[in-house]
């Protein structure tokens, strides 16, 4: 449809061409990135073979258009699994539906125990936006970590909050994620550098004891030492038998980090046996196969 294709990639300008000057192979390099090979082998992320997750038919349908087209999958406990997609193609629906925040039109998402028996409170979320689906950021540290259910349930009793010892939980979580602030648990999350916030965000999710963690674009707008963290942290969670699905744009962070992985296209999840970055940058531009 085009005339003249600019391409973007992580907030610059990288190419700008007409449109039969171009291809779908060139367009798909330019947009994942530089990528000559995939890293050597494939991450072992497959743990017990337990199900952890299971998504069957999931259809979301808004204004005549379908948003998610019939998504499946399952994902096993131990196991970081990914799904790569350039934003816009159903991801954000994908976890709000997920996530309980939006009903979808038809299907189900189960988060099961080890003796596949449905686990309600199961799932922890780390969003793609952490300043505004993450955290609160006017409320301090501590009022953040108790957001979550699972975590404000530990500190609740006879119907009152115990807010000290909240506090207190919340300064350990500090230290062991290392989450730099000039006040500890008491300073305003708005105080925190963008690495911390999201190790916050990061440190709540997996306070949470879930057993499976969805994590959309957690990279996005870090630094190297702040995304080695949050890496650190998936990868512990899985070792532990959590299960982890990365949802991400940033195929070096999938091809680093998962063993199985997905493609997600105009709401359709697209299974692929290819690590290859082209063939996987070709099938988030919506090629075919």
């Amino acid at each position: 449809m085009a005339d003249r294709v600019t391409v973007l990639r992580r907030g610059r300008l990288v190419a700008e061409k007409a449109a039969t000057a171009t291809s779908e192979a060139e367009l798909a390099r330019l947009m994942v990135g530089e990528l000559a090979v995939a890293p050597d082998g494939t991450p072992d992320r497959r743990g017990s073979g337990r199900t952890a997750l299971a998504v069957d038919g999931l259809t979301l349908v808004r204004d005549k258009r379908r948003i998610l087209d019939r998504i499946g999958f399952t994902l096993f406990a131990g196991e970081i699994a990914g799904i790569a997609g350039v934003d816009g193609n159903g991801q954000t629906e994908l976890v709000e539906v997920m996530a309980g925040i939006r009903t979808p039109t038809s299907g189900s998402v189960r988060v099961l125990d080890a003796s596949d028996i449905r686990c309600d409170g199961a799932m922890a979320v780390i969003p793609q936006n952490r300043d505004l689906d993450g955290l609160i950021l006017d409320m301090t540290l501590w009022e953040n970590l108790i957001l979550a259910r699972a975590v404000r349930r530990r500190f609740v009793a006879g119907g009152w909050l115990k807010g000290a010892d909240a506090r207190e939980a919340c300064d350990a979580l500090l230290r062991r994620f290392e989450i730099r602030t000039p006040a500890g648990a008491v300073a305003p999350a708005a105080a925190l550098s963008g690495g911390n916030r999201q190790r916050l965000a990061a440190a709540r999710a997996l306070a949470s004891s879930s057993r499976v963690l969805v994590a959309h674009d957690v990279s996005r707008g870090l630094d190297l030492r702040a995304c080695a963290d949050v890496h650190r942290m998936l990868r512990e969670f899985a070792a532990a038998g959590g299960a982890v699905l990365l949802i991400s744009s940033d195929l070096d962070e999938l091809l680093e980090l998962c063993g199985p992985l997905w493609v997600m296209s105009r709401g359709r999840l697209l299974p692929t046996a290819t690590r290859d970055p082209e063939g996987l940058g070709l099938l988030m531009a919506g090629a075919s196969k």
